[in-house]
């Protein structure tokens, strides 16, 4: 029986919402803001939780609400581009698993056994910063195509006298990778399960030689295209 496949992780969809009407740059550097601020603040906040000492008196209560307000302001993105938050999380099956990691490792003490409470909540305090970040990424490229980015990176490439060193082409095509490499997991991944595979290990040994393949081949056409048009 064939397994059916939603949307590819982080793949563009048409929509409507502020997050389509505002330019590729500006969304590119509130990303980078966001995430930014994200993790520096749940840094300050663990170094409180785990009694170091050496957070700055009214620092800690501020970075504490950081997290929760970056997930607001997401899911508040999210629904007014009619992209249900839940969505955001697909294809962070690994991003879950490396979480869960983490907690257990922080939490779990070996030597004498035990169990690490503020090592416990570093855990969940940086998976809560990770999955933010994903989500983040994932809203990003929902409503921005390569084009858009490409577009907004070369104006600001034009205003600082930057042309020659085409970075805006390199940036662009950098983040472009991103949700293609998603897009060409999900593909794999439903061929695997098509074929009755199983999730296991056989599924990684099977598929990542094949992903990583693929992405060569997208990157030597890309290549190809960006010197026949003498890039």
């Amino acid at each position: 029986m064939a397994v059916k496949t939603g949307r590819p992780p982080w793949a563009y969809r048409k929509g409507g919402g502020l997050l389509y009407r505002l330019p590729a740059g500006i969304k590119l550097i509130g990303l980078v803001g966001l995430q930014a601020g994200v993790f520096v603040s749940q840094r300050i906040f663990i170094q409180d939780v785990s009694f170091q000492g050496i957070v700055p008196a009214g620092l800690a209560l501020p970075a504490g609400l950081v997290l929760p307000a970056a997930a607001f302001v997401i899911i508040a993105l999210a629904t007014n581009a009619n992209i249900r938050p839940r969505e955001l999380l697909q294809g962070g099956k690994v991003l879950f698993v490396l979480c869960a990691a983490i907690v257990i490792l922080k939490t779990v003490v070996f030597h004498p056994p035990g169990i690490n409470v503020s090592g416990f909540m570093e855990g969940v305090i940086l998976c809560m910063a990770m999955v933010i970040s994903f989500s983040s990424g994932a809203l990003f490229f929902s409503t921005t195509t390569t084009g858009e980015i490409h577009r907004s990176l070369s104006g600001a490439e034009s205003f600082l006298h930057l042309e020659k060193m085409k970075i805006s082409l390199g940036l662009s095509l950098m983040l472009g990778f991103i949700p293609f490499f998603f897009e060409i997991w999900t593909n794999a991944e439903s061929a695997w399960y098509n074929r009755r595979g199983k999730n296991n290990p056989a599924k990684l040994v099977s598929l990542i030689p094949l992903v990583i393949d693929k992405l060569l081949e997208k990157a030597a056409r890309t290549a190809e295209a960006l010197e026949s048009r003498k890039f």
